[in-house]
């Protein structure tokens, strides 16, 4: 079913996590994090507005042309955050 995967891979500070990021703002979904937290606020104005992309082809070879309602980008510390919630209140239930 997934026939091509992209591996990014790099030292610490090599901005992967800021190239992950530029993606969901791009695309115009929500969970985004504003690029001049990175300090890089002109440069990645820039990128975004220089740069272009394309949804692929459903299982008809039909172009997909707009993204899931409701779609959002979800970093695991997002996750974790909502894990560690949930296990405190299920503590807080059991006391």
């Amino acid at each position: 079913m997934f026939d091509r995967i992209t591996v990014l891979f790099g030292n610490n500070g090599s901005e992967k996590s800021t190239l992950l990021n530029v993606i969901p703002i791009k695309l115009g979904i929500s969970g985004a994090e504003r690029m001049t937290s990175y300090g890089h606020g002109i440069y990645a104005q820039r990128f975004l507005d220089l740069s272009s992309y394309q949804l692929g082809h459903d299982e008809q070879e039909n172009e997909i042309r707009q993204l899931p309602e409701g779609s959002q980008y979800m970093k695991s510390e997002g996750i974790l955050y909502e894990i560690k919630k949930i296990q405190q209140s299920s503590v807080l239930v059991r006391e």
